[in-house]
């Protein structure tokens, strides 16, 4: 009985404690639906000898769910603070694809759902003795054909992906950091894009901003109504035989003043 009043007092506090963390905890959901069409006007059949291909016809359905979450009460906002995170996914497919009944077969996964392995090659490895477009040679090898090949990469296409998984902090407008799966701002890396990003501003005593941005991605994916494309590594160097992603990286600092600008 000795220990019943400091008990109450432990479980009241982390009551207290947990209420004030549930009312700074707020979300959102939102769902985006999209379709995109293509009509090609050249319909000639196709002839490899002579080099002619029709131009593809196609209209996808995709949809993107997303949850929103914002981590900080009121009081830290005020105080400059912001803490934010998403996690979503995006799903499609084909309504209509003009190539599918195509000599070779469907292209179409080149648009929704091409997938090669995050580090490439994964293609070349399918077994294609399963595939029917897919035949042996007179020595036993599979023959490389155009059809087999777009067999395989029918195959293993994905439809879907996570494309935003990442948190954000910011502090007024001094200090952003961010990581995870999100949409890059990072020029000549469009898209989403699977790593981090750090950025700060100071300003000095002549009033002049100097800015200094970090960014640094291992994988890069497309998740909209024309593309989709799970992560892949968009440049891979080979190593003693094996194939790594060292990742691509980008340092950027600006500096302004009075209307003038300077950045490397």
């Amino acid at each position: 009985m000795k220990n019943s009043t400091p008990l109450k007092k432990r479980v009241f506090c982390g009551v207290f404690v947990l209420s004030a963390s549930l009312q700074a905890f707020s979300y959102k959901i939102d769902v985006l639906a999209e379709s995109f069409s293509k009509v090609g006007f050249n319909n000639n059949k196709i002839d490899i000898v002579r080099g002619i291909y029709p131009t593809e016809t196609f209209v996808t359905a995709v949809g993107q769910g997303n949850i929103y979450a914002d981590f900080l009460s009121k009081g830290l906002k005020n105080q400059g603070h912001t803490l934010e995170g998403k996690v979503g996914g995006t799903v499609g497919g084909v309504a209509y694809d003009s190539t599918k009944f195509n000599q070779g077969g469907s292209v179409i996964y080149n648009y929704i759902g091409y997938w090669d392995g995050y580090l490439g090659g994964r293609t070349a490895l399918i077994d294609g003795t399963s595939i029917h477009e897919c035949t042996l040679g007179p020595d036993g090898k599979m023959i490389d054909s155009i059809a087999c090949g777009n067999a395989k990469a029918n195959k293993i296409r994905r439809n879907y992906l996570m494309n935003n998984a990442f948190l954000e902090y910011r502090y007024k407008d001094i200090f952003v950091a961010k990581g995870g799966r999100y949409q890059s701002s990072a020029p000549y890396m469009s898209a989403y894009t699977q790593g981090f990003e750090i950025s700060t501003k100071v300003k000095d005593k002549n009033e002049g901003n100097h800015k200094l941005w970090w960014f640094s991605s291992w994988g890069r994916a497309f998740a909209y109504g024309q593309w989709i494309y799970d992560f892949y590594s968009p440049r891979t160097v080979t190593k003693n035989g094996r194939t790594l992603n060292y990742g691509i990286h980008l340092v950027n600092y600006t500096y302004e003043s009075k209307g003038i600008r300077d950045q490397c």
